[in-house]
């Protein structure tokens, strides 16, 4: 996989010029609605998005262009859309290791930046495509045909219900919410610019001359893509930035291409992978884990048990959240506590006198999770707001094992007592934890081998 230097500069902003998508939550309309017949605006972008999904679509979809506020208006009005119902513990999680309190504030911002960035939506709750007034010639029509592709594809295997379904005991987890995520912006990215690399230019032409996206500035050799004051440099907003990216960047390149770019088997190969998903963002990242039967790598389930189970808990704590991270959203919040922000200012910017090792980690934001074979965290909180965190991991190696262990980071008023038994590893940040209630904590969880099955 490569991991090139423009993932958290360019390839953002390629993220916030390309369509982005919602996802529906619980409140979603049960009936997506249609079109009597396509806006004239569409049939251009609809014949080209056939061509190359090999599909014809089904029914009309109905197009909304709205100009500045009213578009953002109507992009918050469904909030539940961005389905951050699934990636809510891990917002909570990302908030107490950057010494917050809440993930409320976490969310916002991961609301407030997405939103500024969005040209085009398709809302698989509603079935129609809102675009924001304003859009012009090849960029207006890459814009149209990822969403388009991801009408097409919700028409023949009903993406909306993939946000819906849950992989694993019911539930959709983050790790399964960014799976169906990168295969969907993968696939839509390669409809939408399998003809437009010649455009590469032209845009980083405008991007110099600044250009204004919604609540957004992208001008010069600097990026600010995050609306908000980070609380740890550039690298606080990095875990949702990067994950965001990555659905488009790794999602793309996760289909298979020749010596020279070009895409092999498609559309094939993106019907094959709608109908059966990879197992994790392990496979996404890592993409002969997927093709390659004889590199297959199913991820490990790991459970940590009910609080109920767990008698060396203090009394008064409540689970408040419980998920599965994954290793692109893993690596995404590693890296923030590794490298330093004195060398990399909140532009993204990279002096040369950055160590070279450093520079090579910052490239590839998954470099810390490298090697993830599974995990589980889960959040305890009390009246008082205290919290006591678990992390339970296993690894394909006792060296990306220790990697994991030595890349978390110290929480201010919080012990960090960690347990690494060959692959497997358990975190657990408390207020107060004797080493005999985490030894306890350690084998209830099966950090020595008797509960990973």
């Amino acid at each position: 996989m490569n991991h090139s230097a423009p993932m958290l500069t360019l390839a953002a902003a390629l993220l916030l010029l390309s369509a982005a998508s919602s996802q529906s939550g619980a409140g979603a309309a049960d009936k997506p609605s249609t079109a009597p017949a396509w806006d004239p605006e569409l049939l251009e972008c609809v014949k080209y998005v056939e061509s190359k999904r090999g599909l014809k679509f089904k029914t009309p979809v109905p197009l909304r262009v709205l100009k500045g506020d009213a578009f953002d208006k109507a992009v918050r009005a469904a909030p539940e859309n961005f389905n951050f119902d699934a990636v809510r513990a891990f917002n909570d999680l990302e908030a107490f290791l950057q010494e917050s309190s809440t993930g409320a504030a976490a969310r916002q911002r991961l609301v407030n930046d997405e939103i500024a960035g969005i040209l085009a939506m398709y809302n698989f709750a509603e079935g129609n495509i809102l675009c924001r007034a304003g859009l012009r010639g090849w960029m207006k029509d890459n814009v149209l045909s990822h969403e388009l592709t991801h009408a097409l594809e919700d028409q023949y295997y009903d993406i909306r219900g993939m946000f819906h379904g849950g992989h694993r005991n019911g539930r959709l987890t983050c790790e399964d919410f960014f799976v169906i995520k990168c295969v969907t912006e993968g696939s839509a990215q390669c409809v939408a610019t399998v003809e437009n690399r010649a455009k590469a230019k032209e845009l980083l032409q405008q991007l110099r001359g600044g250009i204004m996206i919604g609540a957004e500035f992208l001008g010069g050799t600097s990026f600010p893509l995050l609306s908000s004051t980070p609380t740890r440099g550039i690298f606080a907003g990095v875990p949702s930035l990067y994950t965001s990216s990555a659905a488009y960047v790794d999602g793309k390149d996760f289909f298979p291409k020749d010596e020279d770019g070009n895409l092999l088997d498609y559309p094939d190969r993106a019907n094959r992978v709608l109908r059966e998903l990879p197992r994790s963002t392990e496979q996404i990242l890592h993409p002969e884990k997927y093709w390659d039967p004889k590199k297959a790598d199913a991820p490990v389930i790991v459970h940590i048990p009910e609080l109920k189970q767990l008698t060396m808990i203090p009394a008064g704590f409540k689970e408040v959240a419980r998920d599965v991270a994954g290793e692109l959203c893993m690596g995404g919040l590693l890296i923030e506590f590794q490298v330093e922000d004195e060398w990399i200012d909140r532009a993204g910017s990279q002096p040369a006198s950055a160590p070279s090792d450093l520079k090579k980690r910052a490239q590839n934001p998954s470099f810390f999770a490298e090697g993830w074979g599974g995990d589980e965290f889960v959040i305890l909180k009390n009246d008082a707001g205290e919290q006591i965190v678990i992390w339970n991991t296993i690894w394909d190696t006792p060296d990306a094992c220790s990697r994991f262990v030595e890349s978390m980071p110290i929480v201010k008023g919080y012990r960090r007592l960690s347990k690494q038994c060959d692959n497997r590893a358990i975190i657990v940040y408390a207020k107060e934890m004797t080493g005999d209630a985490f030894d306890r904590l350690a084998k209830a969880a099966g950090i020595y081998g008797d509960a990973h099955k």
